[in-house]
């Protein structure tokens, strides 16, 4: 999955709860690495952004 996929993903959050939910654990990734946007990342540290965001977030949507 890239990451303009990963990022409509984050947008489409369908559910109000589960959304605000998401959003504060992606900011709360985001701080983590030390930026406000995932657009601020580079490299390794973009994708290693994002894994974790997969492999931490359990959402009501997911398939795996």
């Amino acid at each position: 999955m890239d990451i303009t996929t990963k990022i409509e993903k984050y947008l489409q959050t369908e559910e109000t709860g589960g959304k605000e939910a998401y959003q504060a654990f992606f900011k709360k990734k985001l701080k983590k690495f030390g930026v406000t946007s995932p657009a601020q990342l580079k490299g390794d540290d973009k994708k290693k952004f994002f894994d974790e965001i997969d492999k931490e977030w359990e959402g009501d949507n997911e398939d795996d």
